[in-house]
C-alpha cells in the first residue's frame, strides 16, 4: 500500500488492520495511516516512511518479524511480543495525560 505526500488512510470503528506476508505500507512526506481503537497486527510485513502508522488506544499485535516503525499517540497500548526489528515511536505532544508503551519479546 502506497500513501502518497499529504494523504491519510484512517481506520477507526474498533476496525481491525493487519500487515501480514509480503505486506508494505510506504509513505512520502507526510502521509500515514492512522488507526483509532481496534487492532492493529504487524506480521510479516513492513513499514517504510517518516512516521508511516499512528496508533492510538488500539491493541498492538506483533505476529512476524517484519521491520516497521509504528508512533503512539497518546493513549494506553496494549503490545503483544514485538519484533527485534521493530521501533514504537511515542509522540511528545498530548492532549491527554498519560501515555505508555507495553511489550514483550518472545
Amino acid at each position: 500500500m502506497n500513501i502518497a505526500e499529504g494523504k491519510q488512510l484512517i481506520v477507526t470503528g474498533a476496525a481491525s488492520f493487519t500487515n501480514g506476508t509480503g505486506g508494505k505500507i510506504v509513505t512520502a512526506g507526510n502521509g500515514y495511516l492512522s488507526e483509532t481503537g481496534g487492532t492493529f497486527t504487524e506480521g510479516a510485513g513492513t513499514t517504510s516512511g517518516t512516521k508511516p502508522v499512528f496508533v492510538d488506544d488500539v491493541t498492538l499485535a506483533y505476529t512476524g518479524s517484519g521491520a516497521s516503525l509504528i508512533a503512539l499517540r497518546c493513549a494506553a497500548l496494549r503490545c503483544a511480543a514485538r519484533a527485534r526489528s521493530a521501533a514504537i515511536w511515542r509522540r511528545a505532544r498530548c492532549s491527554r495525560s498519560r501515555a505508555r508503551a507495553v511489550s514483550t519479546r518472545p
